[in-house]
């Protein structure tokens, strides 16, 4: 079938609607599937679950770019390795209880400026 060497659907190709994917296709290839309680439309589930992944894959590809800039600081900057080098010994543990007492901070300090 044509719609399918085209990854579209025979409505779209006959110009009976506007959109040219397939959810049915989408959803089996993706294995996407709502809840056997979901009362919404089908397409509308599949439509959010591809965002949401699409919104995952580009935060990984941010953290990914965060990272690459993070050690090409360090590479081209070899007096701070050696906070590079205990960064690494870091749990993520530690880092999250980093996190709470920064937050933490901010918090408190945003009480003073506000008093």
């Amino acid at each position: 079938m044509i719609a399918d060497l085209l990854s579209t659907t025979p409505q779209y190709l006959m110009g009976w609607i506007d959109d040219p994917n397939d959810y049915d296709k989408i959803s089996n290839d993706n294995a996407i599937c709502p809840p056997n309680d979901f009362d919404g439309n089908y397409e509308d589930w599949v439509k959010a679950k591809l965002a949401a992944e699409k919104d995952y894959e580009n935060e990984l590809m941010q953290n990914r770019k965060n990272a690459l800039e993070l050690a090409d600081f360090f590479i081209n900057n070899p007096e701070h390795m050696a906070l590079f080098e205990r960064f690494k010994k870091v749990s993520i543990k530690d880092i999250k209880s980093f996190t709470e007492m920064v937050d933490l901070y901010y918090k408190i300090s945003k009480n003073e400026d506000s008093e």
